[in-house]
């Protein structure tokens, strides 16, 4: 029995076995992890039993210009080519530490390297033209496959390079496409060169961003159609998907497309489809084809460009919409708070009856008095609706940068507050889920315009069951923020509900 002087606390955790501790230290970047080596000689061969190694290259210093050359674009999406830019300089060392923590994991007094279940590597930057480091990434992946393949465990493979720095896609290698006991695998900023038979049975998976190859734009259908257990799909910027199908063998319970701007059908097998997430312009009427029984339980929304109000173009919204009118938790974001439904007459003939939690993002401008009026609108169309949360977008900036430096911008604030103002009552009917069932209120960057008191004024003053209500006010004077919490607190008609402002 070990005896512990009087006053010293015993050392617990390095008691521990060296498959607990590693597994501790796998929630931990690699770097970190790796530095616990030096508490201790009972820690400085732990490292070997770390089962998920993780990396994220620091972001780099960019010249001023550079950030402006590329806002406003789409992901997947940018600005000319301009071959007289300087290209963007790989970091060695960063390609250097990868590797040292993967062979590192061998060294030591351990009789074996735990298997590697999880590899996440994030570049800033990475240029595939550069031949010493596609060939390092390409030996990271061949030793994780091979890993993979001698465990059946929870395995992942997470491979990224944010897109405003990447010079030339990196080729995935073919040998990745034939890992059988792969369970999740994550890749971006790079191309897709699969083999004409793919064999991922394990994979239930799979997130692309920024995954291209307009040369064969079949090879992301080619590996959705590979992997017969795939239950979570992402696509996002993946601009050279024009088509989508997942029906037959395919059981997907999360779908996720984001600024597919090229995509233009999708074929699903809806039965057990879950989670639906799409970004992007309103799409066509034959966008979403669902196949099986609907029994999607939350959605999200995200319209790109400004709020819609051509007359074909919200019919098309409409429909779409139907197609998830029997969801429990909607979030829709758009660039008006409710993207322009409450003002479509044709929401009278749609409505959300099991909704539960409904997120609304979007602007609501100073004398936005339509909008206000046109969300009240849409919560008359959900009767169950026990959530509500609403996050009020910022006016974009109408400023010239010349004439603007960027501390005087950051010293602007959104907030305001005028006493004096009178605020008209919004002319709405009876809303029954404020009346009997809203529990909760959410109000994020509240700026304290003219509609964003209105609105907080009528859900707060017709919620005589609420619970609780949360505000988070946009950044200014604390004066002003205080003078708002006042206010709200004496919209609230249920006196004893919890009461939260930040």
């Amino acid at each position: 029995m070990d005896v512990v002087p009087a006053g010293v606390r015993a050392d617990r955790l390095s008691k521990l076995g060296d498959a607990t501790l590693g597994h501790i230290l796998s929630f931990l970047p690699a770097a970190e992890a790796a530095r616990a080596a030096a508490l201790s000689r009972r820690w400085r061969h732990i490292f070997a039993a770390v089962h998920t190694i993780s990396f994220k290259e620091p972001k780099r210093s960019v010249r001023d210009d550079d950030s402006y050359y590329w806002m406003d674009w789409s992901p997947g999406y940018g600005p000319p080519v301009d071959d007289t830019r300087p290209k963007p300089v790989h970091s060695q060392p960063f390609v250097n530490s990868v590797g040292a923590a993967l062979h590192g994991r061998h060294r030591g007094a351990l009789a074996a390297a735990a298997p590697l279940r999880g590899l996440f590597v994030a570049f800033d930057a990475f240029d595939a033209s550069d031949a010493a480091s596609a060939t390092a990434v390409d030996g990271w992946l061949s030793y994780a496959a091979h890993q993979v393949d001698e465990e059946d465990e929870e395995d992942y493979l997470d491979l990224h390079s944010d897109p405003p720095q990447v010079c030339d896609y990196y080729a995935v290698p073919r040998s990745l496409f034939a890992c059988a006991a792969l369970r999740s695998l994550r890749l971006g900023g790079c191309r897709l060169d699969t083999p004409a038979a793919i064999a991922l049975p394990s994979l239930d998976t799979l997130h692309l961003t920024r995954v291209t190859d307009r040369m064969n734009a079949a090879h992301v259908q080619r590996l959705v159609a590979g992997c017969p257990r795939l239950a979570d799909l992402m696509l996002e910027a993946c601009d050279a998907v024009s088509k989508l199908s997942l029906l037959d063998k395919h059981r997907i319970r999360r779908l996720a497309l984001r600024c597919c701007h090229d995509l233009a059908t999708v074929a699903i097998n809806s039965s057990e489809l879950r989670e639906f997430e799409y970004g992007g312009a309103v799409p066509g009427p034959s966008f979403l084809t669902l196949h099986g029984p609907r029994r999607v339980v939350s959605c999200t929304l995200n319209f790109c460009g400004e709020e819609v109000t051509d007359r074909e173009e919200l019919a098309r919204l409409m429909d779409f919409l139907g197609l998830f009118a029997g969801v429990i938790k909607l979030n829709l974001k758009s660039a008006r708070l409710g993207a322009g439904i409450g003002h479509n007459i044709l929401l009278s003939k749609l409505d959300f009856p099991a909704l539960r939690n409904l997120e609304l993002t979007g602007m609501l401008p100073e004398d936005d008095v339509a909008t206000v009026s046109a969300v009240t609108r849409i919560l008359q169309r959900t009767p169950s609706l026990q959530m509500l949360s609403l996050f009020l977008l910022p006016e974009p900036e109408d400023c010239d940068r010349e004439c603007h430096d960027e501390e005087s911008l950051r010293a602007a604030h959104k907030l305001r507050y005028n006493q004096y103002m009178t605020l008209p009552i919004p002319d709405c009917d009876d809303i029954p889920c404020l009346r009997e069932q809203m529990r909760d209120i959410n109000l994020v960057h509240y700026q304290g315009s003219m509609a964003q008191r209105m609105l907080a004024m009528l859900l707060l003053r017709k919620a005589p069951v609420l619970n609780e209500v949360y505000c988070e006010f946009a950044r200014g004077p604390l004066f002003i923020q205080t003078k708002l919490m006042e206010e709200i607190k004496g919209w609230v008609l249920n006196k004893t509900a919890n009461m939260m402002f930040f």
